[in-house]
């Protein structure tokens, strides 16, 4: 996709958006990253992976092969649970 494209899309110009892909030090308001997400049609997640600022490794649980089976059920009943609240919220 063009610049001009997604500029469309977005609302941004494209001098901006151009600005936005060569800024190294990632200083962009949310409401353009959104933007630009929702144009692209991708996930926050996948767009902060491939931009370098989330890698999933650094986020998964440490030593989890330790677990027996039942240990795991345990662990993602309560993460159920967390998550269920939170959607109450």
């Amino acid at each position: 996709m063009s610049l001009k494209e997604l500029s469309n899309l977005t609302g941004i110009t494209d001098s901006r958006l151009s600005r936005i892909e060569s800024d190294k030090n990632h200083h962009q308001p949310f409401e353009d990253v959104f933007k630009i997400i929702k144009a692209l049609d991708i996930s926050i997640m996948s767009f902060l992976q491939d931009a370098g600022l989330y890698n999933p490794a650094d986020y998964q649980l440490k030593r989890i092969e330790l677990l027996t089976q039942e240990e795991l059920a345990h662990v993602q009943s309560e993460i159920d649970f967390i998550l269920d609240h939170k959607e109450l919220k």
